[in-house]
């Protein structure tokens, strides 16, 4: 189901149900007397989401737009293991701001910061919550055949610390990983020629000129 919405805002709606029977997901067991875990894959489970996506763009002035997209949705998880119902049930979320101004001479500055909520990582497991941030700004002479552009990725974080959160029948356990996250790099794009003939098409007739007698 979707629902739009245009005038000087522009709004998008989308709200979707979907059903997953015996998919395969990470299931934990721990094992005391070795103090050991152990996780395999398994296609038992069944899993079902909720959810709805939105983008929304307002234009403040003519040099400033703003933007928000992303989505929310209920993850219903359920499986078996050992005998026992486990059940993973989660409330998620992603959301994307962003800003783009539009200075004179065709130079553009964009920022935006993303947050990103806990997820679903198996049948006891999940993600943490993590954010993230973009600067980059552009320029375009010759007529925009040429243009130079330049961006930072994450410059306030310079690793991201990955958390997995297992629960499980009996234990709990925790996975760090720690990826580096901040990135930058430097562009330059020419455009070469431009295309001036025009593609014609000529329609030819056919003509009968036998006379029927």
């Amino acid at each position: 189901m979707n629902y739009s919405y245009n005038n000087k805002i522009s709004l998008n709606l989308g709200l979707g149900y979907s059903f997953f029977n015996k998919i395969d997901l990470k299931v934990s067991t721990y094992d005391p007397a070795t103090n050991i875990t152990r996780t395999t894959f398994e296609n038992s489970s069944k899993a079902s989401r909720l959810g709805l996506d939105y983008n929304l763009n307002y234009p403040v002035t003519k040099k400033l737009t703003l933007s928000v997209n992303g989505n929310s949705a209920f993850f219903f998880i359920k499986g078996k293991l050992d005998g026992i119902e486990v059940e993973n049930n989660l409330f998620t979320y992603y959301i994307y701001f962003s800003a783009n101004y539009q200075f004179v001479n065709n130079w553009n500055i964009n920022s935006s910061i993303d947050i990103n909520s806990k997820m679903p990582a198996g049948l006891q497991s999940t993600t943490n919550v993590f954010t993230g941030s973009s600067f980059s700004f552009s320029k375009r002479i010759l007529d925009n055949q040429l243009s130079f552009s330049a961006y930072i990725n994450n410059p306030f974080n310079k690793f991201r610390n990955g958390v997995t959160e297992i629960n499980g029948i009996d234990f709990y356990q925790s996975n760090y990983v720690r990826d580096y996250y901040k990135s930058f790099g430097f562009n330059v794009t020419y455009k070469f020629g431009k295309l001036k003939d025009e593609i014609k098409s000529t329609r030819r007739k056919m003509q009968n000129n036998d006379l029927g007698n």
